[in-house]
């Protein structure tokens, strides 16, 4: 029982400094928050609708793809065998056929490193840039 006691003794002080670490954590964060808003909710120091689709497409996709995957574009991607496990032949089809519809809508199953996030993330930028400028064409019409 002391065995019991003393473990959760120090169960109870290691719970309680990651709590007081999440607590300064936040308290960091909120202090970097701009005190813009816009009236999307976003914090970008500027009104969501001033800006070009430009910078509204560099801003959404700044905000949704997280930055290890920002490089994968449609344009961009090429075959890659070095970072996926995904053979070559298979690699130039597979985006050969994104490429040709690249607003469909695709399910990628296969194990680890054989490049569905990637492949993934390409074709949902794609889709962010053809519904900014559906979104642009049909308010300026």
């Amino acid at each position: 029982m002391a065995s019991f006691v003393k473990n959760y003794d120090n169960l109870f002080k290691r719970w309680r400094a990651l709590q007081k670490g999440a607590a300064a954590a936040a308290n960091r964060q909120a202090k970097l928050k701009p005190e813009t808003t816009t009236t999307h909710g976003m914090h970008t120091g500027m009104e969501f609708s001033t800006m070009t689709l430009q910078e509204q497409f560099n801003m959404m996709k700044g905000l949704l793809i997280p930055a290890k995957y920002r490089f994968a574009t449609m344009k961009d991607l090429k075959v890659d065998t070095k970072l996926s496990r995904l053979p070559a032949g298979i690699q130039e089809q597979v985006l050969a056929k994104m490429r040709a519809n690249q607003l469909n809508g695709y399910a990628f199953f296969a194990p680890a490193g054989f490049s569905k996030t990637t492949f993934s993330y390409a074709l949902y930028e794609r889709a962010i840039a053809a519904n900014l400028i559906a979104c642009g064409t049909s308010s300026a019409g």
